[in-house]
């Protein structure tokens, strides 16, 4: 089934984008290069599988360019301390933090499905967005909805963003591998909606901050040709919303 490489591929695709734009231990910094590879590879892959993502390898391959020789011009603990100093640690706060909230108003949000769903339940969690919405209470509303929990870090996390699509598209492809075609199509409106409410409204400002503020301009590039890929994979959705055959 053509429609099933597609996904697989796009779920491939946020998976490697959430690994790249995080932080580079040591570890990551050896196997960038390959990965960066690997991101452009998938991509182009998608571009054969749907003529939507024209352009996407190409905006990606450029940024892997930039960040590859940045890294090369830095060295590795010079290049770990910019990114710290861009999206970790400042006074008093980081040049670019790497969360939602710093870059879109409350009134910019719109009242998806998902967020109309949750305000019929009488869950504790959901009560303080009764009378308007927020940003951190609606990204925290989608992942209760489709059974995410974040510990570790605040859930308008840009890592934890591209995870979660990452985890929408794997069990939209593992539904369909199952035939349970009505899952996969909620799983389907699940990405279309975080997209359109989240992910379309705050990627082109981080990265217009990272090139008017930061030092790793690469990084910059990569979280604009992320953009560019989720901009077109919206595309792609609204294709395949309401599909019974994928061939």
């Amino acid at each position: 089934m053509r429609y099933l490489d597609l996904l697989e591929m796009r779920a491939i695709a946020y998976k490697y984008a959430s690994k790249l734009v995080d932080y580079p231990y040591d570890e990551d910094i050896e196997k960038m290069r390959d990965m960066l590879a690997d991101f452009v590879a998938v991509l182009s892959r998608l571009e054969q599988l749907e003529a939507k993502y024209n352009g996407v390898a190409e905006a990606a391959s450029e940024a892997a360019a930039m960040l590859l020789s940045e890294l090369n011009k830095l060295g590795r603990d010079e290049f770990q301390a910019e990114y710290v100093s861009t999206f970790e640690l400042g006074s008093p706060k980081p040049l670019c933090p790497p969360y939602e909230n710093e870059y879109v108003e409350p009134g910019e949000l719109k009242e998806s499905k998902v967020f109309i769903d949750a305000l019929n339940t009488t869950s504790p969690q959901f009560m303080d967005v009764k009378h308007g919405l927020d940003v951190l209470a609606t990204v925290s509303i989608f992942y209760e909805t489709y059974g995410v929990q974040v510990s570790q870090t605040t859930p308008d996390h840009l890592v934890v963003e591209l995870e979660f699509m990452y985890y929408l598209t794997a069990k939209e492809y593992e539904a369909l591998k199952n035939e349970k075609q009505k899952d996969a199509r909620m799983y389907r409106k699940a990405q279309a909606e975080f997209i359109e409410n989240h992910l379309s409204l705050w990627l082109e400002r981080l990265a217009n901050c990272i090139r008017e503020k930061g030092s790793l301009k690469g990084y910059g590039e990569l979280i604009s040709s992320i953009n560019v890929f989720t901009t077109k994979d919206y595309d792609v959705i609204k294709k395949y919303m309401d599909a019974t055959s994928y061939k």
